[in-house]
């Protein structure tokens, strides 16, 4: 209606500046005691709902805020902590072994960071179009280290020695210079992060066959032993 705020603090006013006329003219104005009434009780309650929401975001505020404080005051606490473990492995015979014992890491020396881990989960499949075998692998570093590369090993034959035939950046190579008539190949993947060398992953072991259509059949030998 025309007449009503459409806005939550222009109809509080509203009502606040009308339902006591309201009460009071009830009967000439074609209402119901009741129904004035019930005007100023809708008013009330909004403002004592208003009240009760100010509290609420301000008691919200200030739990946030002690909250905030609580988390400082903790990462301040472990930090001392950590510090004594610290100067207290530093100051022992066996640093490592006071470490171990914390459960924490020791820490690098200043300006270098831990070499990078090897890959694991090494998994194969065969490309049906080009006849090359895909490799996938996963890997996950330590903080700080970036810009790992994969150097990709390979032996053939039982008694073949690995030897490199890819550096890629991604975790995954397609090996499509296996020679023809080759029955088993082993791969094998290192991390490398500038001079810095993972040691080699566990080798995965494939065997080639043939299958009764005449296609080529690749086993994982690792995974179905």
């Amino acid at each position: 209606m025309a007449n009503i705020p459409p806005d939550r603090s222009g109809l509080l006013a509203f009502a606040q500046g009308h339902y006591q006329t309201w009460i009071e003219r009830y009967s000439a104005l074609g209402l119901s005691q009741n129904q004035a009434a019930s005007v100023q009780e809708a008013a009330e309650a909004v403002t004592a709902a208003t009240i009760a929401a100010n509290e609420a975001r301000a008691a919200s505020q200030a739990a946030t805020s002690v909250l905030a404080k609580s988390y400082r005051d903790l990462r301040s606490t472990v930090a001392a902590a950590v510090r004594t473990i610290n100067d207290f492995a530093l100051a022992s015979d066996n640093p490592q072994s006071v470490y171990d014992k914390a459960m924490l890491q020791a820490p690098q020396p200043r300006g270098q960071t831990p070499p990078p881990t090897p890959p694991f989960d090494l998994g194969i499949a065969l490309n049906p179009t080009t006849g090359g075998l895909i490799l996938r692998w996963k890997a996950v570093q330590p903080e700080g280290v970036h810009g790992v590369v994969y150097r990709v090993m390979r032996a053939i034959g039982i008694s073949g020695e690995f030897q490199q035939i890819g550096l890629v950046g991604e975790k995954n190579m397609t090996d499509a210079s296996i020679p023809a008539g080759t029955s088993h190949v082993a791969y094998t993947i290192i991390s490398q992060r500038g001079g810095q060398t993972s040691l080699p992953s566990a080798a995965i072991d494939v065997r080639f066959g043939i299958g009764q259509r005449g296609q080529v059949v690749v086993t994982n030998i690792s995974k179905a032993a």
